[in-house]
């Protein structure tokens, strides 16, 4: 490659790359070129302005609906937990109406047990019983499913400590 190309492949390299300005000293007498690259200036810092601390303002805690029990259930709602513990799914669907339409027969097929409709994005689940341990969850499990629920499966869950 002869200096020529060189040098137009160099600048427009350099132009290209944005990396510095080229400054060509060229002596077309002379047999060697000679370069000379200068440097842009730093950009002046930003002063920083200075943080004023604020208290975050008040936020107004809403009470929300329980989402444990179906509006239409009738049963007492409460939040009162005791901790982890195991209930019954009898039932899984997307439509909250279908879900509490489930929760109602289940009511009138098994008025001792609690029956519950909760909310899992996206599905309703209607489950049964507050169990403690996995003894009693097995006893109603198999109470249920001689009722007839025979896809009913234990999971765990919060349980109600209020099991009134």
């Amino acid at each position: 490659m002869n200096k020529t190309k060189y040098s137009i492949f160099l600048l427009g390299f350099l132009m290209l790359s944005g990396c510095a300005f080229m400054k060509s000293n060229t002596n077309r007498d002379s047999s060697e070129e000679s370069f000379s690259y200068t440097i842009p200036e730093p950009a002046s810092e930003i002063p920083v302005s200075p943080v004023v601390p604020r208290d975050p303002p008040e936020q107004k805690v809403e009470s929300q609906p329980d989402n444990l029990v179906g509006v239409n259930s009738g049963q007492k709602k409460s939040t009162q937990y005791s901790g982890w513990g195991y209930r019954i799914q009898i039932y899984s669907t997307l439509q909250q109406d279908e879900a509490e339409m489930e929760a109602q027969s289940a009511r009138e097929k098994n008025p001792e047990d609690r029956i519950y409709v909760e909310f899992d994005p996206p599905y309703y689940k209607v489950r049964v019983g507050n169990c403690s341990n996995s003894d009693e969850a097995e006893e109603v499990l198999a109470r249920l499913k001689k009722m007839g629920y025979r896809n009913a499966w234990i999971v765990r869950a919060r349980v109600i400590a209020n099991d009134e």
